[in-house]
Formats: C-alpha cells, structure tokens, sequence
C-alpha cells in the first residue's frame, strides 16, 4: 500500500478542478447559521481563519466528518436510480 508522502509526491500540482475560482465565496445555511468559506489559492477561509480543506470546516461546523464538497454542494447531483 502507498504511503502518504509517496501519493503527495504523486499528487497533480495546481487548483482542484472541482472548486470554483479563487475568492469565490461558498455560502451554505445550517440550522439557522449562515456559512461564508472563502476559496484561496492555498486553502480557505472561514470565521477569519485559514483552513486546509473544506472537509475540516464543514466537520468543524458540524459537529461530525464530513465531505466538504458534499457538505457545500460541490458535487454533481445524483441521478434517480430506476
């Protein structure tokens, strides 16, 4: 099995193709608590404070894990299965 440090090596530079554009602001509503997360070129930012991921903001907020593309909406809609 891969190591970490061998599949950061291996990793694709540049932005994550599934994020909008830097200084997009994604905003996201919870239990009453309007969400604003800032996306950087080298990460994000929420409350004012940087953040490495979405998944660690939205687990933050949340209380639990998280995907943070799922938890702000970032991923494509599922189709209905027949």
């Amino acid at each position: 099995r891969p190591s970490n440090a061998f599949l950061k090596a291996r990793a694709p530079l540049g932005p994550d193709s599934r994020l909008p554009a830097t200084g997009t602001v994604l905003r996201r509503d919870l239990k009453g608590r309007n969400l604003e997360v800032t996306i950087l070129d080298d990460g994000f930012q929420f409350e004012s404070r940087a953040y490495p991921s979405l998944s660690a903001i939205a687990s933050e907020v949340a209380g639990s894990r998280w995907n943070g593309f799922a938890f702000f909406g970032l991923t494509p809609a599922q189709k209905d299965r027949v």
